[in-house]
């Protein structure tokens, strides 16, 4: 959290205007582990932080008409669970039952953040969006493992060039046509593989009180509250 800070107060002292923010940070499946403070890595990293991130950088993004924030989510959130229970993994911990957590949080921020943008009247919208299935080296260094050569030809086989993946982060982050609240992820079957378009399975995965009780945590948790009245005043 201190090195967000530290890296959004420099940008609110550098830049007037902030047009598009892509929160693509992430880890993948680790051994259990937690952040400097305190919270399960991939929940910490995955989803608190683009949290922290876009909350305090969010003056700079309501002044600047018509930006952009794209949150990256994955296929992983379409079987996640919000264990509001045990967020932190304290009580049994299974790597990619919390990568999934992290992702569907992706998921609910993105879709809950242009709710906000609405009722407060806000231009900027808030679109999220997933690579498919993509050939990169995600899993391998967030295990802290060497990926073996099997394994590497099987991804290969199995997925899509980075290239591609990232084609449904720029279509977020660029296509005209958008408005806010959708989710965006390859055209293939299933999502896997493909150019991008709209994925409507948000919509199934989307649930509103399930989302204000993680967005409410989620300022708990980082000690961060959006203000959209303020940050929207002219001063």
């Amino acid at each position: 959290m201190s090195s967000i800070r530290h890296f959004a107060a420099s940008f609110q002292e550098n830049y007037e205007s902030l047009s598009v923010l892509i929160n693509n940070a992430g880890v993948m499946i680790p051994p259990y582990s937690r952040t400097k403070d305190g919270f399960e890595l991939q929940f910490g990293s995955n989803h608190l932080g683009h949290f922290a991130l876009t909350g305090l950088l969010l003056p700079r993004i309501l002044s600047t008409p018509k930006s952009r924030v794209v949150t990256l989510s994955s296929l992983a959130a379409i079987n996640g669970y919000i264990d509001f229970e045990n967020l932190n993994g304290e009580n049994g911990y299974k790597p990619m039952k919390y990568y999934g957590q992290s992702k569907l949080a992706n998921l609910l921020f993105a879709r809950e953040l242009q709710n906000k943008f609405n009722q407060h009247g806000a231009t900027p919208i808030s679109v999220a969006c997933h690579p498919g299935l993509s050939h990169t080296n995600l899993m391998s260094r967030g295990s802290g493992k060497p990926i073996n050569r099997f394994v590497h030809f099987l991804s290969k086989t199995i997925t899509q060039p980075a290239s591609m993946g990232a084609l449904p982060t720029l279509y977020a982050a660029t296509e005209p046509s958008l408005t806010g609240g959708e989710y965006i992820g390859p055209d293939g079957k299933k999502g896997r593989k493909g150019f991008p378009r709209k994925d409507e399975v948000i919509h199934t995965l989307y649930n509103e009180e399930t989302s204000k009780r993680l967005w409410d945590i989620s300022e708990t948790l980082t000690g961060i509250k959006y203000r959209f009245i303020e940050s929207m005043t002219p001063k």
